[in-house]
């Protein structure tokens, strides 16, 4: 009974907002609603020589043109099914943002690099680790395994 009783609200609840919202004279492109009760061009927006396709859209459709018909639905709909269904695709602002951001970090990176970071270690130096292997295979660190393991005694 509960489903029910929701199910009658569900339904109530959208046919008063669909109402209201062809009452108010908006128009939206919507694929569950292709054809809107509402023309996306109202006739008083339009000029002398719309005006005079719109007559002619009440007489016989077979003396239109194909452009006149075509420039009759643009009246009426802003976009037409497979255009709502395959949108426009606009790719190239997304990756214009990916690149001015690796484009930024790069440059943030390389003045870091540059300017903030620390010398390196001295333990890094090529010196150094060799004097380290030397230090390892007089002590006899690791013989069977490590360096002195490669070292001919």
């Amino acid at each position: 009974m509960a489903f029910n009783l929701l199910r009658m609200g569900q339904r109530r609840f959208i046919s008063t907002s669909c109402r209201r919202r062809f009452l108010d004279r908006t128009y939206e492109d919507r694929v569950e609603l292709p054809a809107p009760r509402v023309r996306f061009v109202e006739d008083a927006e339009l000029g002398t020589e719309m005006k005079a396709l719109r007559a002619k859209e009440a007489g016989d459709w077979k003396a239109l043109s194909v452009a006149d018909k075509q420039q009759l639905y643009r009246l009426s709909f802003h976009r037409s099914y497979s255009e709502m269904m395959n949108p426009k695709a606009n790719w190239s602002l997304p990756w214009a943002e990916v690149l001015l951001i690796t484009a930024v970090t790069t440059v943030i990176f390389a003045l870091q690099k540059t300017f903030v970071r620390p010398p390196l270690p001295e333990s890094l130096s090529p010196e150094w680790q060799e004097e380290t292997r030397k230090y390892e295979i007089a002590i006899r660190n690791m013989p069977m395994t490590g360096p002195p393991s490669k070292w001919d005694y």
